[in-house]
């Protein structure tokens, strides 16, 4: 696989909720994060696993499914995964597996934690986002 070198600074600061963050946070915060590379069909994380962090999608494609194999989503560049395990107990609360090659950026727990409790718009942007989830009804999309 080719390497997609990219500067995560920038990337961030166009990526809600990091763009509500000072210029010194988020230098702070991208000194933290690791640059993950996944082939095609590779898995991330399987549910139950403990998670190490928040996943933001640089480049590529995820799918999403719940511990019955059913799809909940597919997810592109910008978004993030791993939230609901985050906020929870720490493990994955769903199966992420790469659709096409990847570049993830993984925001560390530490990090995330520290973000969710001094960060207003970082919280707010993770519980709603949340509350989506945990009110996803699968048989309502029929």
């Amino acid at each position: 696989m080719t390497p997609f070198t990219m500067n995560t600074n920038h990337f961030l600061s166009e990526t809600h909720p990091y763009d509500t963050l000072t210029k010194a946070e988020l230098e702070t915060l991208t000194s933290k994060i690791q640059t993950l590379q996944f082939s095609d069909g590779e898995t991330i994380y399987k549910s139950g696993q403990q998670l190490e962090g928040l996943y933001i999608i640089a480049k590529g494609c995820i799918d999403i499914t719940i511990e019955t194999g059913e799809h909940l989503s597919t997810l592109r560049e910008k978004n993030s995964f791993g939230e609901r395990g985050l906020l929870t107990n720490g493990l994955a609360a769903t199966t992420a597996v790469a659709t096409k090659n990847t570049t993830l950026l993984l925001l560390p727990k530490e990090q995330f934690d520290h973000l969710f409790k001094t960060h207003q718009p970082f919280k707010n942007f993770f519980t709603r986002s949340r509350a989506k989830v945990q009110n996803f009804k699968p048989n309502a999309l029929a």
